[in-house]
């Protein structure tokens, strides 16, 4: 987080420690829907490299409840009237949300295709009927948990391949980026990505534990 000085140009870093989620919302004629909590799994050094998102995070209610108190603050101070929202947040130890980033835009990551999966809203559609005048139906049709898991390099090198990748019926898209041969690197940004697998399955705890196994089953191998 960067704090610009009130008293010359330059800016002061500022670390804000925390666990990191992001609020998909919706605004339409002015009125906020948010359609999840979305949690971000990041590197922990100075990188922070973005490793996965898991849809819907698993939080306490009344953590809940002040993040997406605290979006909904953001987001009408920003004059957002109709669109999408896609806030990122820290939340410290005490529990009190900071934003770390306020975006009038779909959201990246393949953060929508999650949004899908786990509860059947189609978020580009909504946004396509906002941005026509009409009102999105953002009814759920489904509550499950969904989750993307980004395959990197464990260091510098060249691809020779990728071991261990997943099947089966809780394995919703499973894509590598790069051919062999190609240089990668370690988690350094989320430029330097080999490839994501995305999963389902009925709930946050179990959609977080598989992705845990599945990514400890997969071997990358450098040349």
């Amino acid at each position: 987080m960067v704090n610009p000085s009130a008293t010359d140009d330059r800016f002061d870093a500022v670390l804000l420690a925390g666990e990191e989620y992001s609020v998909e919302s919706v605004v339409c004629g002015g009125r906020i829907h948010h359609l999840t909590v979305t949690q971000k799994i990041t590197t922990q050094d100075t990188h922070r490299a973005e490793m996965g998102h898991t849809v819907p995070a698993d939080l306490p209610s009344d953590v809940r409840t002040r993040i997406l108190a605290t979006v909904s603050s953001a987001l009408a101070a920003l004059g957002l009237r109709d669109g999408l929202g896609h806030t990122e947040v820290k939340v410290p130890e005490d529990g009190q949300p900071w934003i770390i980033e306020l975006g009038a835009r779909p959201p990246g990551d393949h953060i929508m295709k999650l949004v899908k999966l786990a509860f059947g809203v189609d978020e580009a559609k909504a946004y396509l009927s906002v941005a026509m005048g009409s009102t999105p139906d953002l009814r759920p049709t489904r509550a499950r948990a969904a989750a993307i898991r980004f395959i990197t390099s464990p260091r510098d090198g060249i691809l020779r391949g990728v071991k261990g990748l997943p099947e089966g019926d809780h394995v919703a898209s499973c894509e590598i980026y790069l051919e062999p041969g190609a240089p990668c690197g370690s988690a350094r940004d989320n430029v330097g990505r080999i490839g994501h697998i995305i999963l389902v399955a009925d709930n946050t705890d179990e959609v977080n534990a598989l992705a845990d196994a599945v990514m400890a089953a997969i071997t990358v191998e450098l040349a």
